[in-house]
C-alpha cells in the first residue's frame, strides 16, 4: 500500500491524519460525493458527535444543569453555552418570519422586525448576566453569562413552540391553552435553573426570579425601542 502524502509538501502523512504536521495542509478533498461532504459539513457545524443532542436533552429535562456543570468545571462531555447559543438562537431568528406573521412598521424613526429583535437580545443577554450578579456576588460574571446562555436557548425554544400555536390561538382554546402552559412551564424552567445552577432554595430562587422579572421586563421595552431606532439608520 503506497503511503498518503500532503498535497501541498509532499510529506508522509500519519495514518487518518486529518491534517499534515508539517504544513497543516488539511488532508480532506472536496472531490467527493456531494452528499458526503454535506454531511460532514452539517456534523461540524452542528456538532452531532453526541455531545450536542445530549446537551439539548439536558437543556431542555434538567433546568440549570448545564449552567452547573460548565460553572464547575465538568465541559468535556457537553456543549459550549456559547455554540449552543449561536445555534439556538439563529434557527430562532431565521425561522421568526415563518412561525408566525410579525407586522413590521415603518416610519421615519422606527422600524419593527425580527431584525429589531435579534439587535435587542443581542444588548439584553450580557445585561442579563450583570442583574444576575447583583444577585448572585460570590458568583463571577462569566458564571453568569454562561447561566444567560444557556437559559436564553431554553427560552427561545418555548417562544419558538408559543409563536408555531399563535395562528390557532384565536380560533381554537386548546391552542391557546397550550401557549399558557408553555408560559408557565418557562416560568417553572426559569426558577428551577437558578435553584439548580446557584444551589438556591427554591423560595429564594422565585424571589430572585420576581426580581428578574420586575428589573427585566421594562428594560426589554427600552432595548426593543432603542433597536428599532437603529434599525432605521441604514451605513
Amino acid at each position: 500500500m503506497s503511503e498518503a502524502l500532503c498535497k501541498n509538501c509532499h510529506n508522509t502523512l500519519p495514518e487518518k491524519a486529518a491534517y499534515c504536521p508539517v504544513c497543516g495542509q488539511s488532508t480532506r478533498t472536496i472531490t467527493r460525493p456531494w452528499l458526503e461532504a454535506f454531511r460532514e459539513l452539517i456534523a461540524e457545524v452542528f456538532d452531532l458527535d453526541g455531545r450536542m443532542m445530549n446537551s439539548l436533552r439536558l437543556l431542555l429535562t434538567r433546568p440549570g444543569l448545564l449552567s452547573y456543570e460548565y460553572i464547575h468545571g465538568r465541559r468535556v462531555s457537553h456543549t459550549s453555552p456559547l455554540r449552543m447559543y449561536l445555534i439556538i438562537s439563529l434557527g430562532f431568528f431565521l425561522l421568526l418570519p415563518f412561525m408566525t406573521p410579525i407586522p413590521v412598521e415603518r416610519s421615519a424613526s422606527h422600524e419593527f422586525s425580527p431584525e429589531t429583535y435579534s439587535k435587542a437580545m443581542f444588548v439584553l443577554l450580557p445585561l442579563f448576566a450583570l442583574f444576575l450578579k447583583g444577585l448572585y456576588r460570590n458568583f463571577y460574571y462569566l458564571a453568569h453569562l454562561v447561566f444567560s446562555m444557556y437559559l436564553f436557548s431554553a427560552i427561545y425554544i418555548g417562544f419558538s413552540l408559543m409563536l408555531l400555536l399563535e395562528s390557532w390561538s384565536d380560533r381554537y382554546l386548546a391552542a391557546l391553552g397550550l401557549q399558557v402552559l408553555v408560559f408557565i412551564l418557562l416560568v417553572i424552567y426559569t426558577v428551577k435553573s437558578l435553584r439548580t445552577a446557584y444551589s438556591d432554595s427554591w423560595v429564594k430562587a422565585a424571589l430572585k426570579f420576581l426580581v428578574l422579572l420586575g428589573v427585566f421586563l421594562p428594560i426589554i421595552a427600552v432595548a426593543l425601542d432603542l433597536a428599532s431606532h437603529l434599525s432605521s439608520f441604514r451605513l
